[in-house]
């Protein structure tokens, strides 16, 4: 599939050299018509959880845009995101005096640090998505450029800047204890629920 083997047909025979050129080619016409039954199988799957993700999305959008109170909204950002998505951690950070603050968490485990926490616009990672308007990827703790983790162990993050319009409100950040835990699929993920808060 795309270049790469996926797999081998085998067929045996209790007779030596009971196949010949005729076999061959017809096991190379079923190999084909597997493989192309594999790749589609492959796409409908892909395609059936990015459904579902749209889904999630929807759904998480659908109840967070009922609340007007920010700290109540920010509570269920975090909360569904995290139980929604089975990220290990989210928090939401709000823009205030040149600051991003740490409004709003949910975690697996115990947070490291409390609400309240701020980092400079362009220190660390929430602080530089903050003040570029686009999302910050640490595939690894060394790429944290300074933030805290916010659980214990937190060896990469996603950051995904809250805006509206040319404006950048916050960020929100998910961790995870495992290097290079997210990809270009939670990333568009998260960045569609971002333009729909």
């Amino acid at each position: 599939v795309q270049g790469q083997t996926v797999g081998a047909l085998v067929v045996e025979h209790t007779e030596a050299h009971r196949f010949g050129i005729d076999d061959e080619r017809l096991l190379e016409n079923i190999s084909g018509y597997l493989v192309q039954a594999i790749e589609n199988a492959r796409l409908f799957q892909v395609q059936r959880e990015r459904w579902r993700q749209l889904l999630l999305i929807n759904e998480v959008a659908r109840l967070i845009n009922k609340i007007i109170d920010i700290e109540s909204m920010c509570l269920l950002t975090v909360r569904e995101v995290q139980q929604r998505f089975s990220f290990p951690t989210a928090a939401v950070f709000l823009c205030k005096d040149k600051h991003a603050v740490l409004e709003a968490q949910a975690c697996v485990s115990h947070p490291l640090v409390a609400p309240g926490y701020r980092e400079a616009n362009g220190k660390g990672i929430v602080g530089l998505s903050v003040k570029l308007g686009r999302t910050v990827v640490a595939h690894g703790p060394d790429e944290f450029k300074g933030s805290l983790p916010l659980i214990e162990g937190a060896r990469s993050a996603l950051c995904v800047p809250l805006t509206a319009g040319p404006q950048t409100l916050g960020a929100l950040v998910v961790q995870s204890p495992l290097i290079k835990a997210f990809d270009a699929e939670d990333q568009l993920v998260l960045e569609t629920l971002a333009k729909s808060v």
